[in-house]
């Protein structure tokens, strides 16, 4: 006689079902999430992070041309897909993260009952980045109010909206909050705030608005800080740059403003920005199309075209851009030196450039393991905030030191 197994299929959805409740439980329960400073970020205590998921950060010493790169994790930082990384270094740091499940979470939520708004977005994107001024915090958004989908700026003291874009045109393609980017600085009075395309396909008319003066998309916009009452205000919003499709991360590097942003099947992009500078998109760029969609061959005139500093193929994902410090900076004395965090390469890059004159001359590649969002330089000190995973420090030695 011969047994044969029994195929019960109620215990397999006892077993799915057990699975998930258990999920539910591990996401939503056992962590304690403690909200700090902006009333939408977190700093995560107690038991384990249920967001580090599936990588991990290189446990090895990496070894560059020049140094020797070590990496420490903080396992009361988890990430799942951070916006912004605040904070005054690794005791006060919180995480403020994009996804709307964890905004909604929040006191921020009440803000947008009260306004009849939502965040528009999947589990991907809702918080863009956060905007500090003075110890002021303006957060960066996809909000939707009926069928309009727009982006706004929030001043989280004040509790109110100091900028609100135009809907997005979905005629022709559903918006992707993913392009919509999030990049900006506070340098010399103002503040730059870069803002993308907010679709994947390459050629309709919301691609278009880059290259519409009097639409807020695909630009980087400059406002004026106005401290002269209670408080900071930012105000008087104008145009500073244009043809940006989806920018990322921004810092002043030297006497330069850079700026990174994604390109589409390639065409990465580290670019200089000039004041009324047109960077392309989507008229001209070194990346490709999706799907059906083409970019024109023949652009024709471009006025004030601006061509990038340096273009990736294939495409890195780059994610934030930071000054490099003092350690690897020294090493290039004469020459600009950024750290530019990546998410599709798993690592961060040493660029080395002089960006006055719009050229860079060396990109070296650093692994971690982990796709990079965030990157900080504080007290001298890399600081990154990568996905699924924890915030961790990068620790540098000369390599002649290590041998």
């Amino acid at each position: 006689m011969t047994l044969k197994p029994v195929f019960r299929p109620v215990f397999v959805i006892a077993l799915l079902g057990w699975l998930v409740a258990f999920g539910f439980i591990a996401e939503l329960v056992l962590p304690n999430l403690v909200t700090r400073g902006i009333g939408f970020a977190y700093r995560q205590v107690g038991l384990a992070s249920p967001f580090a998921q599936g990588r991990m950060l290189i446990e090895e010493p990496v070894e560059t041309l020049e140094f020797e790169f070590t990496f420490h994790p903080f396992e009361d930082l988890p990430t799942r897909r951070p916006a912004a990384l605040l904070g005054d270094g690794p005791e006060t740091f919180f995480v403020a993260e994009r996804r709307a499940p964890l905004i909604r979470e929040t006191e921020f939520q009440s803000f947008l009952d009260e306004e009849g708004f939502d965040i528009a977005t999947d589990e991907r994107t809702g918080l863009l980045d956060v905007i500090v001024v003075d110890g002021a915090y303006f957060a960066s958004l996809v909000l939707t109010e009926g069928d309009c989908v727009f982006v706004a700026l929030y001043d989280v003291q004040a509790r109110e909206l100091v900028d609100r874009f135009p809907c997005f045109d979905a005629s022709e393609h559903e918006i992707n909050p993913n392009v919509t980017g999030g990049a900006w600085l506070a340098d010399g009075g103002w503040v730059y705030r870069a803002t993308g395309i907010g679709q994947t396909q390459t050629w309709t008319r919301q691609n278009l608005a880059a290259q519409d003066p009097d639409s807020p998309y695909g630009k980087v916009l400059r406002y004026r800080i106005d401290r002269a009452g209670a408080g900071v205000k930012l105000v008087e919003r104008e145009v500073f740059t244009s043809g940006h499709r989806n920018p990322q991360g921004m810092a002043k590097i030297g006497d330069q403003i850079v700026l990174i942003e994604h390109g589409a099947r390639g065409g990465d992009e580290i670019n200089v920005l000039k004041e009324g500078g047109n960077y392309g998109w989507p008229l001209a760029t070194f990346g490709g199309a999706y799907t059906f969609y083409s970019i024109p061959p023949d652009p024709g005139t471009i006025e004030n075209l601006v061509l990038p500093a340096h273009s990736f193929a294939p495409a890195i994902a780059p994610a934030n851009v930071a000054p490099c410090p003092s350690r690897i900076a020294v090493e290039y004395e004469g020459f600009d030196c950024m750290i530019l965090a990546a998410l599709r390469a798993e690592a961060f890059f040493i660029v080395i450039a002089d960006f006055a004159r719009n050229k860079v001359f060396s990109v070296e590649k650093v692994p971690t393991g982990l796709r990079t969002r965030r990157v900080r330089l504080v007290d001298d000190t890399l600081y990154f905030a990568p996905e699924k995973a924890h915030v961790f420090r990068a620790d540098i030695a000369d390599m002649q030191a290590s041998e």
